[in-house]
């Protein structure tokens, strides 16, 4: 198992992931659906890190969905988006 510094403290990958699932409550963050696996909000495609604030909790049919995509363009067009969940990716990008 790999394993890095955040802040302070020695993470296994597995515990870095299990932290990111744990935030979201193992619900995915666009559609609510119990998330399988880990989105990078920007993808890594335009830049986007392998950072905390910068990974979700998704399902895999937004995963797949998103793709490459900018998030908020293309979750707006989403019949699930709600004004409550962006707030909650804003404040969760912002936190980091």
């Amino acid at each position: 198992m790999q394993a890095r510094i955040e802040g302070s403290e020695l993470i296994t990958r597995h515990r870095f992931r299990a932290n990111i699932f744990e935030a979201w409550e193992h619900r995915c963050a666009y559609c609510g659906a119990p998330a399988q696996s880990l989105d990078h909000v920007q993808p890594k495609a335009h830049g986007g890190l392998t950072v905390a604030r910068n990974l979700v909790a998704a399902c895999l049919t937004c995963n797949r969905r998103k793709g490459h995509r900018e998030v908020f363009s293309w979750w707006r067009e989403q019949p699930f988006w709600a004004a409550e969940a962006q707030d909650r990716l804003l404040a969760w990008l912002l936190a980091r």
